[in-house]
């Protein structure tokens, strides 16, 4: 959508796939919150946006409803992402080769 506004607007856009990356993405906001603050410069306004994956979509995730609080409470604007799992084609010997290895077999 376009906006009204003439000033140029970024996105600093972070991807959170488990609930181990959300210290990071916490970390990140309050760095560039901090400089756009504390410096005089040319730099846009910025959105900060964080993609997620929802346990719902994908079982490897596991986000927690209190996860989206804490980035939404450093101002992130949350957007779940939705087919995660995307086919990939493999040889026979790489099919194999996973069907060999035990962690693979863990996770299905």
């Amino acid at each position: 959508s376009s906006s009204s506004s003439s000033s140029p607007r970024a996105a600093i856009v972070t991807l959170v796939t488990t609930s181990l990356y959300v210290a990071g993405a916490e970390v990140l906001a309050r760095s560039f919150l901090s400089v756009h603050a504390h410096h005089a410069h040319p730099y846009p306004a910025f959105d900060l946006l964080a993609l997620y994956v929802p346990p719902s979509q994908d079982n490897r995730s596991d986000i927690t409803a209190q996860d989206l609080e804490d980035l939404r409470t450093v101002g992130y604007k949350l957007h779940p992402l939705t087919n995660t799992r995307i086919a990939c084609p493999l040889t026979s010997q790489e099919q194999e080769a996973l069907q060999n290895n035990p962690q693979y077999n863990e996770e299905l």
